[in-house]
């Protein structure tokens, strides 16, 4: 799977170049301000174009100060920039730091390394529409059945037909899990990610896909044969058919749902009222 951690390793490098250039941006236009404000004199009052001077000896002052620390970080992220040079620590920075205050983040040394190890141990795929379930590399069938397909020097590890390992567990989605087997019905895109959840001591399998944009259509396309208003209220839906000036037509009908009972029951009779 080195693969894909090759991939996770270039899409965070990436990430960390795209924001070591807009931190650029955002130290100049602070060192452009502070500059513009400590050449006007002090009290000089703001125009709707331009900003005015400091209000004070002491803030000007404190102001130089700033400037002074604001453009010794803008040289050092334009020297890092130059050099190719980007700061990530796989496996997160927030997860990074704790490692040298072990006892305020009530962790012993043992408990941060699982949790290091499993932030940096992980296997994704990315989707692709007409293969086979959506997904080439981790393949989830319709009834949960996780399997992998194998790196040529891992072959021989396979335990099913083409190369592939099948887990010894099914998987279940209990959030949008009529969403992904529709996807997975139509071989449409879906992307996978397997971790480990140090906290539960427990595997997950999540996945996640994109919603291509909706067309946009011109207002008189839509408005050709007449719309049709909804109105949600708290036990019901009210529709009303509308003609092309948006006047309502006919006698409007009323679509009723029940909201109790679980988030997922309520999704279901919004739909269903729909």
């Amino acid at each position: 799977m080195g693969g894909q951690h090759h991939q996770a390793t270039h899409d965070q490098w990436a990430l960390a170049r795209r924001c070591q250039l807009a931190h650029i941006h955002t130290l100049e236009a602070g060192v452009r301000t502070i500059e513009h404000r400590l050449s006007q004199p002090v009290g000089q009052k703001w125009t709707r174009k331009t900003p005015g001077g400091y209000r004070s000896e002491r803030e000007w002052h404190a102001k130089s100060r700033r400037l002074r620390v604001l453009e010794d970080r803008l040289a050092a992220a334009r020297a890092d920039r130059e050099a190719g040079i980007v700061h990530v620590a796989r496996g997160g920075k927030r997860l990074a730091r704790p490692r040298h205050h072990l006892e305020a983040a009530q962790l012993t040394e043992s408990a941060w390394r699982g949790r290091w190890e499993a932030e940096r141990w992980f296997c994704q795929a990315d989707g692709e529409s007409g293969k086979r379930y959506g997904n080439e590399t981790i393949r989830v069938s319709p009834d949960g059945v996780v399997s992998l397909k194998l790196p040529a020097p891992l072959t021989h590890l396979a335990n099913a037909p083409h190369g592939r390992y099948v887990l010894a567990c099914r998987v279940t989605f209990a959030h949008r899990g009529e969403e992904w087997a529709d996807r997975v019905a139509a071989n449409r895109a879906i992307a996978y990610r397997i971790h480990l959840d140090t906290g539960r001591d427990r595997w997950y399998l999540t996945a996640s896909w994109q919603f291509p944009p909706s067309p946009a259509l011109p207002i008189e396309a839509v408005l050709a044969h007449g719309v049709i208003g909804v109105d949600m209220n708290a036990d019901h839906l009210a529709a009303w058919r509308l003609d092309t000036h948006g006047n309502p037509t006919g006698s409007p009908r009323r679509f009723f749902y029940n909201f109790t009972g679980t988030a997922e029951h309520r999704d279901d009779q919004v739909r269903h009222a729909l």
